[in-house]
């Protein structure tokens, strides 16, 4: 398990979002309940599989944010760290896989999954292309891809710079975050990788303290807000390959 692994096992260890269910939480769940009810209007009276959709958390941890839908999907959990397998077990979900993210292919058939959750992972994946095109692989054409991380171009991390310090949550000296996003680079990444984004929106406005109350206003401001959430949908198959670096 390197640096960015055992940072990220740290964070969904210690998550905030532990036990309330705050506006990013809130907005995750929003959203899925919306596609489950738009893309499955008439559920079996008795779901069991393969006739209940199917969701993938990729860095699911406990599987907390994803729990309340156990009870009508099949949810698939992906982490890197063994201690949070029984746990999402516990929480309802159909399996549990142990896999190095930036590395490592997910043990499911291809286009087989209707919707893919992955939430504050992606800025502790190395290879970000090799994660997202196993994403693609595994999604069913036109299948819905929600992804949430730190946004860098916050006012926080605008003063930051200003205070010549890096950028909050950045992949500053000593972190276990190894890449940077802001909107527009999140977008260029998915559309890369065979994604059309439908959606992109605040989900948290961090100030010391706590500020919950405020990250509703970064719904429309998604490029100023903390962390920022993008639906994007699969429009076409991707193939794994090293691109050029880019400074």
């Amino acid at each position: 398990m390197n640096l960015a692994e055992l940072h990220r096992s740290h964070d969904q260890a210690n998550a905030s979002w532990h036990g309330r269910d705050n506006y990013q939480v809130r907005t995750v769940r929003n959203l899925i309940h919306h596609f489950l009810n738009s893309s499955f209007p008439h559920p079996p009276k008795n779901p069991t599989p393969p006739s209940i959709p199917r969701i993938l958390d990729v860095g699911c941890a406990d599987g907390y944010i994803l729990s309340p839908f156990t009870a009508t999907t099949s949810i698939i959990g992906v982490d890197v760290s063994p201690q949070f397998a029984p746990l999402a077990l516990k929480a309802g979900f159909a399996s549990h896989q142990i896999k190095d993210l930036s590395s490592d292919p997910i043990d499911v058939p291809s286009a087989s999954i209707d919707l893919v959750f992955c939430g504050q992972t992606i800025e502790h994946v190395v290879d970000t292309d090799w994660l997202l095109s196993e994403i693609n692989r595994a999604l069913k054409p036109g299948g819905t891809f929600i992804v949430t991380t730190p946004n860098i171009r916050s006012p926080h991390s605008l003063v930051r710079l200003l205070l010549n310090e890096p950028p909050a949550f950045g992949s500053k000296y000593r972190s276990g975050h190894v890449r940077d996003w802001t909107t527009r680079m999140l977008r260029r990444a998915l559309e890369n990788n065979g994604f059309s984004v439908s959606q992109a929106r605040g989900v948290e406005f961090w100030l010391p303290g706590g500020s919950d109350f405020l990250s509703p206003l970064t719904r429309f401001l998604p490029s100023l807000s903390t962390a920022m959430l993008l639906a994007a949908r699969k429009t076409s198959e991707a193939s794994y390959s090293h691109g050029s670096f880019e400074n």
